[in-house]
């Protein structure tokens, strides 16, 4: 007993002292997931966010390096501000900040793999004295960069498609927000084709496309975006219908998806969702009679 006591005190011990050395060197840091990029074509410039942990005791400015294959492709750039790149970063005491790293491939770069680290590098603090010496004391976090390079194009992008109410008034028009994930390696400008149809499919009421907004920067490689709701004019008579949307790049069709609307009162989501409704509420009752059941048998075993 006394041994497992001692094994106790001694691991707590070995371990408080191997955390010693940690935290100090957690003092500063940044999410280091390794950036793997395959599939890269020359001149693409790839978008990542730097998640970067400050100091604890003080505010304090942190500078920002790319070394590797990739030092000449980088610029960092502040969350909201693209148009001035930067070197460093103030980082208040305690707290994280985001930053953006812009890769650009090199047009002249050969297909192949390259490899390079993205840091956040806390300047040198004061002298620490040693026996005999000063020693200057700082600290660099790296996040390590692997970027396959082809010269192939690749279009592949995931899309949420969200009505914003699946129920209108009579002439409103159906607003829908599209949020897009380009996982391809060039820039994309998806153009919208949405479709009504009666609620039995029988026939098309309209058909309306959408370009790509004006003023709105393309979708770069990698990058998540929302674009402007748009708003589909719906001049049909009270009742339920179909809406088939579809994502068009580069003349062919990338993403579909459908969903049933209102216009006016009534039932919204159709008898589909009300039978569904009907079995969800038969299985809660199904339960609580088990249940019921049960609960009589154990009462009349325990008066036994």
């Amino acid at each position: 007993m006394i041994l497992n006591r001692i094994h106790k005190i001694f691991f707590i011990g070995a371990l408080f002292l191997l955390l010693i050395p940690i935290s100090r060197a957690l003092a500063i840091g940044q999410m280091t997931q390794p950036i793997v990029i395959n599939n890269a074509i020359k001149g693409q410039v790839i978008i990542e966010k730097l998640k970067l942990f400050g100091e604890s005791k003080e505010d304090k400015e942190y500078s920002l390096i790319a070394e590797g294959d990739i030092k000449n492709w980088v610029q960092f750039y502040a969350i909201g501000d693209r148009a001035n790149p930067i070197k460093s970063i103030n980082i208040p005491k305690g707290k994280n900040i985001d930053v953006e790293a812009f890769i650009t491939v090199s047009p002249s770069a050969a297909n192949g793999v390259y490899t390079g680290t993205l840091s956040i590098v806390s300047s040198a603090g004061k002298d620490e004295s040693t026996e005999g010496s000063n020693v200057m004391i700082g600290q660099k976090i790296a996040r390590e960069v692997k970027i396959t390079v082809t010269d192939k194009e690749l279009i592949d992008l995931e899309v949420g498609i969200i009505p914003v109410s699946y129920q209108i008034d009579s002439g409103s028009p159906l607003k829908i927000r599209f949020q897009y994930y380009n996982k391809g390696n060039i820039d994309i400008k998806p153009e919208v084709r949405v479709q009504f149809k009666d609620i039995d499919q029988t026939k098309v009421l309209l058909t309306s496309v959408f370009p790509y907004p004006d003023g709105e920067e393309a979708i770069k490689p990698l990058e998540r975006k929302e674009i402007p709701t748009i708003e589909v004019p719906t001049n049909f008579p009270e009742g339920r219908y179909w809406a088939f949307v579809s994502i068009w790049e580069k003349g062919e069709s990338r993403f579909d998806n459908e969903f049933r609307f209102q216009i006016g009162g009534g039932k919204v989501l159709g008898d589909g969702f009300a039978e569904n409704s009907s079995n969800i509420i038969l299985i809660v009752l199904i339960v609580i009679v088990i249940v019921a059941v049960a609960g009589y048998v154990f009462m009349k075993k325990r008066k036994k």
